[in-house]
């Protein structure tokens, strides 16, 4: 059972690679991989992508993370991002 606020997070997560997907596509003709999944056992939202291993599209993903004012850490060498919710969002 996925609890709060795992739903809401990974709304925002999938919102920012849904707009990354449209800038990547728009202005450099490139279809990114990226899929969000709930991690329940981590209390967290997983990015995965063979894309993420390219710096542009990461470092443009976790800048859109962080302006977001969502808190993630990157994994190397796996590359996986994982999105934890934020202070304000565990109180909910």
């Amino acid at each position: 059972m996925i609890t709060e606020p795992l739903p809401s997070l990974l709304a925002a997560v999938e919102y920012e690679i849904a707009r990354q997907r449209e800038e990547f596509a728009v202005r450099y003709g490139m279809e990114l991989d990226l899929a969000a999944a709930v991690d329940e056992q981590a209390e967290a939202i997983v990015i995965t992508g063979e894309c993420l291993k390219l710096w542009g599209p990461r470092t443009v993903l976790e800048a859109r993370i962080s302006r977001a004012g969502l808190r993630s850490e990157t994994y190397a060498p796996d590359m996986r991002i994982i999105v934890y919710p934020t202070s304000d969002q565990e109180q909910t």
